[in-house]
């Protein structure tokens, strides 16, 4: 059986990659790889729910197409707009910014770290 990949698409069809998308969908590479480590590692760790990674990060990004303003925001000197929202049943939090109809996803961070991550 064949592993979706981690990296969802948003209910308009838009699909989040490394690379700006004709839908106003980004993300920064660095974030594309937090997001594959940490379905890897879900899938293999997490037998009862390899999916979750995925899915709940697809069913937040559809939140975020439609509430851009819900994540608390975070304290960056060099991202002023950078926000953060919670995923409670896997314990990561997707940082991201709206710039114009774009939402750029900046990083996938397991909230047991103890710090933010380095964007």
């Amino acid at each position: 059986m064949a592993r979706r990949s981690p990296l969802p698409s948003c209910s308009s069809g838009c699909v989040v990659s490394p690379e700006a998308s004709a839908h106003g969908w980004n993300h920064a590479a660095r974030a594309a790889l937090h997001i594959e480590s940490a379905a890897r590692w879900w899938a293999e760790n997490r037998l009862a729910a390899p999916e979750a990674i995925r899915v709940d990060l697809e069913e937040a990004l559809s939140l975020l197409e439609q509430q851009p303003g819900i994540g608390a925001r975070s304290k960056s000197a060099r991202y002023p707009n950078l926000r953060r929202l919670y995923l409670s049943r896997v314990k990561y939090h997707v940082y991201y910014r709206v710039a114009g109809a774009k939402l750029l996803v900046m990083a996938f961070w397991h909230a047991s770290r103890g710090s933010g991550p380095v964007l």
